[in-house]
């Protein structure tokens, strides 16, 4: 098994790296520095806490879609419901933007 690539998983092997590094040189630098930039949201992400978090941050924008759908939504929750849907667009694009860095040196 050693020296294996498994291109579906999300964990970047040494070996993964050096290849990457191998065939794009400097122009791996910048993969690798957005790979960097967003590990600590992604690692908060995968934690029980930020788990938890987005999952109550879901919940609580279901239930706003559909206060404001039955036109039963006060002017607060309107604006909440306006804050979390940028909020999960925001989490949702740093995820797709890392997601999509990490195929690139998985699939060098």
């Amino acid at each position: 098994m050693e020296g294996r690539v498994d291109r579906n998983s999300p964990i970047i092997s040494p070996e993964e790296l050096q290849q990457f590094v191998d065939r794009y040189g400097r122009r791996a630098a910048n993969t690798l520095s957005i790979l960097g930039k967003y590990e600590p949201f992604i690692q908060a992400c995968q934690s029980e806490l930020g788990q938890e978090l987005l999952k109550d941050d879901m919940i609580r924008h279901e239930f706003l879609l559909e206060k404001i759908y039955n036109e039963t939504a006060t002017p607060q929750e309107s604006a909440e419901f306006r804050y979390l849907k940028k909020r999960l667009l925001v989490v949702s694009e740093r995820i797709k933007i890392w997601l999509d860095e990490m195929k690139k040196v998985k699939n060098n």
